[in-house]
């Protein structure tokens, strides 16, 4: 399944934007839900709306902070974001600097997901997963997005981790689509 994964960094969304990622075959749009400021936000809220009233299905993640911030009251920042919109999963980005424990690591990861009021999934990458989690498995049961920035859209040649068997896979970064940033990403049929 065709899909994109774009930030507060690809800006407002245009009906020529969305028209054009239509004609490449995009079927999902995985919306950064961003808290971090009321500009963001509005720019999250905008893209939200516009993919919506374009027909796309929509899915979004969150960036999960390791530096102290509360991950139960990111979570619920980051779904009053997508309030009001069909999203029905939701990626925990799972790739911040941290220095904290691995116990810690994990602890945060599981509050962030008990406190969804949705389906969850995590967003990462091997090179994060092992050194960060010390390769648990403890979220195997989830949906995985990988990211493997191997410019191949193709679901195999999966170097497995963190328990997992299967994948969702962010493919490929910065890539000019419809004049705006976004990321190629190719999601399992059952994370659609």
């Amino acid at each position: 399944m065709r899909a994109i994964d774009i930030s507060n960094y690809t800006g407002y969304l245009s009906a020529e934007t969305l028209q054009a990622w239509k004609d490449a075959g995009i079927v999902t749009v995985i919306v950064r839900a961003s808290t971090e400021s009321q500009e963001k936000r509005s720019i999250a809220r905008q893209q939200l709306k516009a993919c919506y009233a374009a027909g796309f299905t929509i899915q979004a993640y969150m960036w999960l902070y390791f530096d102290g911030s509360n991950p139960i009251q990111q979570m619920l920042d980051a779904l009053n974001v997508c309030a009001g919109y069909p999203v029905h999963l939701m990626w925990i980005d799972c790739e911040d600097t941290c220095d904290l424990t691995t116990e810690d690591v994990i602890a945060t990861i599981q509050q962030a997901v008990d406190a969804s009021t949705i389906t969850v999934g995590v967003y990462t990458g091997g090179w994060w997963w092992k050194d960060k989690t010390g390769n648990t498995d403890t979220f195997s049961y989830l949906p995985l997005l990988d990211a493997d920035y191997d410019d191949n859209q193709s679901l195999g040649n999966f170097s497995q981790y963190g328990g997992w068997t299967h994948r969702s896979k962010q493919y490929a970064g910065n890539v000019n689509l419809g004049g705006v940033t976004v990321d190629l990403v190719t999601l399992e049929v059952s994370s659609e």
